[in-house]
């Protein structure tokens, strides 16, 4: 049987908005949002935060594994490719901000796996080179689709292990994107515009 594990690194430090990934939204911490939602999905056989500060690790003490100290120049996959995957048929990696995921997006995005070796959210973005981008890295962040120009939320990646270790990174060649209405929060005006958009989902 296949078996698939929910990765959620989450970094003690953080350049612009301090404690980032443990900071209270709405009256918890950020990082409890993406959480439950795997562990409500039923999709996980595990899953674990990946990280460095003792605060986060207070919070998951069952669920944590132990992350390097690293600096913001690290890319998700070179994080990934830290960790022993071989028990694991398929990757998710969720990040620890990402708010607006619902159970029904990631069931939505893990049921792409089954006709691609990967999937991401991604959103609508203007002035923007309309092609698949790659940086320096590899990390793949913009694409043209559809006849829309587009950008990586910022949310989540499933990808099959094989390929993760083949391509070096959160998406293969052989990939599937769905829409997401998100934030991606790096900034306080971004905390703020997110924590109203929450509410008003709260709201109906």
């Amino acid at each position: 049987m296949e078996k698939t594990i929910c990765i959620i690194p989450a970094r003690g430090g953080s350049k612009r908005i301090k404690g980032k990934n443990i900071r209270e939204f709405l009256g918890k911490p950020i990082i409890l949002y993406p959480f439950q939602v795997a562990y409500d999905s039923g999709i996980f056989d595990k899953i674990i935060v990946y990280t460095d500060s003792p605060d986060i690790k207070g919070l998951f003490p069952d669920n944590y594994m132990d992350r390097p100290e690293v600096s913001d120049e690290q890319t998700l996959a070179e994080c990934i490719a830290e960790l022993d995957l071989k028990e694991y048929d398929k990757i998710c990696v969720l990040l620890p901000t990402a708010v607006f995921v619902t159970v029904e997006n990631l069931k939505n995005l893990y049921k792409e796996l089954e006709n691609y070796d990967s999937a991401c959210f991604v959103v609508k973005s203007k002035d923007e080179h309309p092609t698949w981008g790659r940086d320096i890295k590899g990390k793949l962040f913009f694409t043209y689709y559809e006849h829309e120009t587009l950008r990586d939320a910022g949310q989540c990646y499933f990808i099959e292990t094989e390929s993760f270790k083949k391509y070096k990174s959160l998406l293969s060649n052989n990939h599937e994107v769905l829409h997401l209405s998100s934030i991606d929060i790096n900034t306080m005006e971004d905390w703020t515009n997110a924590e109203q958009q929450y509410s008003r989902l709260l709201e109906g």
